[in-house]
């Protein structure tokens, strides 16, 4: 087996398995950095301009909050330049379990969803 290294955009290396014809990438090389929440009410207190962690965290709590209430009383939310959180009834269905003879039932139910607004897609692609 002959591997090449292969340098990516991401500079990271990747090999090349010549005798597969495939590559051999790094199993890091596509990983997404996550915010946990300290961080992002570190970054709402940066942007806010909020005196302590603590004010930052009650309005996000808020904001979360708020939001929560609305769509349990089924109405939409729209933020602008952001996007809008709206609740959609996912139909019941009936299903089988791969490789066994079993079949289950999910009920309806209701489910929050969220759609991104073009500015938040823009801004997120780069643009």
């Amino acid at each position: 087996m002959i591997t090449l290294p292969f340098i990516f955009a991401l500079n990271e290396p990747v090999l090349w398995d010549l005798h597969y014809c495939h590559a051999i990438i790094p199993p890091n090389l596509f990983k997404r950095n996550s915010m946990n929440k300290a961080q992002f009410v570190e970054l709402v207190q940066k942007h806010g301009e909020y005196s302590s962690k603590a004010a930052a965290d009650a309005a996000i709590d808020a904001v979360t909050s708020a939001i929560t209430e609305a769509l349990s009383q089924k109405e939409d939310v729209a933020l602008p330049g952001f996007g809008s959180f709206k609740t959609a009834i996912q139909a019941a269905k009936e299903g089988k379990v791969p490789g066994t003879d079993k079949t289950y039932s999910k009920p309806a139910t209701t489910v929050a969803k969220f759609t991104a607004s073009s500015v938040l897609k823009e801004k997120v692609a780069g643009k």
